[in-house]
């Protein structure tokens, strides 16, 4: 025990003898390297200060970057909504104009087949129309006609019986023109009713008319040459079974010119 005891002293002595000898030397060299600490401090706050001042103009020139692509994008973007704006209203402007031209061209194939439909339904309805009031109308047409040529053929022997009585009338009173004259028209009027029995009636006046005229040789009441060609027109239209009755008709009227000449 004594034996560590008196090592550890010794070893102590030896150590502390050794330190006292170097210590001035030790603290030389602290003192150089705390020189040179300071003197690499003061070397690194400058360029810490260089690096700051960079990191300044850096941070800078960032911000102006930023603000100058900031504005050059709400510039884009402004441009960009303004044509976009521009560019929707030409847009729906045209579109509203195809529409229109749409809604138009449609208007007006509607209105033509609208239009085509009511002109075929019109005449359907038309031709519809006319022939039900051609079905309906006919027996009525018909009887109307009917009653039409019963009333013309009323009123033609009703004008003969008086044309008869006036015939009358002016044989009696001996005026054989004016008598002539009126069995002519007694011809007409048989010649409109187509009556077989007053046609030769009618003849047979004429007949006697000239004759009496030629017996009598009254040239101051013969026919004119305009009463005579009446006469002659209305001798054509009678039919061929009166054919000698109408040219024994016409010698007499060519004997009373005669006479008159």
């Amino acid at each position: 025990m004594k034996k560590h005891i008196y090592l550890a002293l010794f070893i102590f002595g030896v150590t502390f003898s050794w330190y006292a000898r170097a210590a001035p030397e030790m603290s030389q060299h602290l003192q150089q390297n705390l020189i040179a600490a300071q003197d690499e401090v003061k070397q690194l706050k400058a360029q810490l200060q260089i690096v700051e001042s960079y990191q300044d103009k850096l941070l800078s020139t960032v911000y102006w970057s930023l603000g100058t692509l900031a504005t050059i994008a709400a510039l884009l973007v402004g441009f960009s909504w303004f044509a976009n704006f521009r560019i929707y209203e030409r847009d729906k402007t045209a579109l509203r104009q195809e529409l229109h031209s749409a809604v138009e061209d449609e208007l007006r194939n509607l209105r033509r087949l609208v239009e085509d439909h009511v002109d075929d339904s019109k005449k359907t309805l038309t031709d519809q129309i006319i022939m039900q009031s051609q079905a309906a109308t006919e027996p009525l047409k018909k009887k109307i006609l009917a009653n039409e040529r019963t009333l013309s053929r009323g009123l033609a022997n009703l004008e003969l019986e008086i044309r008869e009585i006036e015939h009358t009338k002016w044989r009696e009173k001996k005026v054989y023109s004016n008598a002539l004259r009126t069995s002519r028209q007694m011809l007409d009027i048989s010649l409109i009713t187509e009556n077989r029995y007053d046609i030769a009636d009618a003849l047979d006046r004429i007949q006697g008319d000239l004759g009496s005229m030629l017996k009598a040789n009254y040239t101051t009441l013969i026919p004119d040459a305009e009463d005579v060609s009446t006469i002659v027109k209305t001798l054509d239209r009678v039919d061929a079974e009166h054919l000698i009755l109408v040219s024994s008709i016409k010698d007499m009227l060519a004997k009373v010119r005669t006479v008159a000449g």
